[in-house]
Formats: C-alpha cells, structure tokens, sequence
C-alpha cells in the first residue's frame, strides 16, 4: 500500500515539475515575444550595468529601467526625433532620455547604457552642460551653462576645462561681464590667453593656476598700460609702463608697485628723466 502511495506521489512531483518547466518557459516565451530583455553590459569603469526592459526589433533597449553600480538607478525612454542645443547644434534620430534617481536629466545619444557621442545633461542643482560625451565622461567640446550665469565654451578632458576655451562671467548691474578666452588646464586658467575686463582693461599673456604669471600686456581703462613680467597676478619683475599721460617707466616692479632700479621720464618736460632707485613708486634717494 505505502509503495503505491509513494509512486502516486513522485508521478505528481514529477507532473508538478514538468508543469513549472512548461508554465516556466510559457512565461519565458511570452516576455521574450513582448520584447522584455535583461541586458547585462560591463564596462572597465563603471562595472556592471544591467538594463531591464524592452527592446525593439534590433534589440535597441527603449523603454526601462537601468541599474548603475553603487545604488544609483534610472529610467531609460527613447524616440525618433532631433534634438537641439542653446547654440543651434542639432542631432537628428533616436534620441535617448535617462532620468537618474539623484534627479538629473539626459538627453541624447548613448553607448551600453551610458552618456556617449553627443547630448544635453541636466545637473540637479541647475547646471547644464550640452556638448560631447565620452562613456559617461564629459570630453570633446560643448558648452557648460552654470546656474548663476556664467558660461564656459570650449574643450573638455573627463570632466574638467582643457584645451583652448572661452569663459563669460555673469553680467554685472550694468550688463557687462569680463570674458577670457585661451588655454585652460585642470578647470584653471592656464598657459595663454586674453582677459577683457566689465571696465574695458584687457590682459594678454601668461598665466598660471588663474593668476597672470609670466609675461604679459596689460591695457588699462584709463588709457595705461604695461608690458613686461607678472606673478602672483601681479607686476613682479622687469617690465614698462606707458600713462596715459605720456609719462613712462622701464625697470623694476614689486608687488604690482614701481619699486627697485629703473628710469622715468616725464613727458611735460618740466624735468629731467631720472635713472636709479624706487620704492612704491617714490623715488629713493640714495646717499653716496
């Protein structure tokens, strides 16, 4: 009796075994066929990424959900359409929008589910960039638009200002903004490049760590102007200053001041040039 009991009951394991294969692959089948895929991509930088969703015809994710490394998840939808940048860049075809779960927003195109070729992302706190991507890694060239008006243009490398660009400030209460333009390194002003100041002065030269450091000109607003070394963002060295009112200086500077040994001349000619030695822009006499 118990041998038949026992039979009766594997030949129903076995039938309640086969049936969650066959509903198993039903279900499988009926996911496959309504075009729901989990795509797994690995990537050297960001690891794992995983999408889960559906896919059209070519297996071009389109509508789902994605899961980055370290928590951070997003909602992935797409559409043939163009897309337009501040500038009047315009892409054309399948345009991608990921909506991260830190609350920023892209659109454009991407590769293994991350930023790549060309796009717009929205930063959560008001920042927008539009430009080129690299695998998630902001590089190539576009423009940065930073919530309190200032705007960057210009080359990137994996996040920071590189290369040639041009920096704007935010208008000032008079609608003027200083603007330089030249190299950048690590996000700072760095090699040579053109400052033009709100008032009108302009600085061409050097600079270092966004400090003039080197050699440079300096126009001021009031019609001076100087030539010759900087640092420390100031006149240090050897250098010349021409006034505006014709008077000139050729020697040496401290600290932004005509200071050490160097000649004057006085352009109304009511005296005589002098040649020796300065201290904040007095002269010093120096007894024999």
């Amino acid at each position: 009796m118990s041998k038949r009991v026992n039979k009766k009951i594997a030949k129903f394991i076995i039938l309640a075994f086969l049936a969650a294969i066959l509903l198993s692959g039903l279900i499988f089948a009926v996911i496959w066929f309504t075009g729901y895929r989990i795509i797994t991509y690995v990537t050297s930088d960001q690891g794992k990424i995983r999408y889960l969703g559906l896919v059209d015809r070519t297996g071009t994710p389109y509508d789902g959900k994605i899961f980055y490394g370290r928590g951070r998840t997003a909602d992935l939808s797409s559409a043939e359409g163009e897309l337009t940048f501040r500038n009047g860049t315009v892409i054309k075809g399948r345009i991608v929008t990921i909506k991260y779960s830190d609350g920023a927003v892209y659109n454009g195109e991407i590769a293994y589910m991350l930023r790549d070729g060309k796009g717009i992302y929205e930063y959560v706190g008001g920042d927008v960039y539009e430009g080129d991507f690299d695998y998630d890694s902001i590089t190539g060239t576009g423009t940065y638009y930073y919530k309190n008006g200032d705007i960057y243009y210009g080359q990137f490398n994996d996040g920071e200002k590189s290369g040639n660009g041009s920096y704007t400030w935010a208008p000032d209460s008079d609608g003027k903004s200083d603007v330089y333009t030249g190299q950048f390194r690590k996000n700072k002003r760095n090699g040579t490049g053109v400052y033009t100041y709100a008032d009108g002065s302009v600085y061409s030269g050097e600079y270092v760590n966004d400090v003039k450091c080197g050699k440079g000109t300096m126009i001021f607003a009031s019609g001076d102007r100087y030539e010759g070394e900087f640092a420390n963002d100031l006149r240090n060295g050897t250098g010349s200053y021409y006034f505006a009112s014709g008077d000139s200086y050729i020697g040496q500077f401290y600290n932004g001041t005509i200071t050490g040994y160097g000649s004057y001349h006085w352009a109304d000619g009511n005296r005589s040039d002098y040649t020796g030695y300065f201290e904040n822009g007095t002269i010093v006499t120096v007894e024999e």
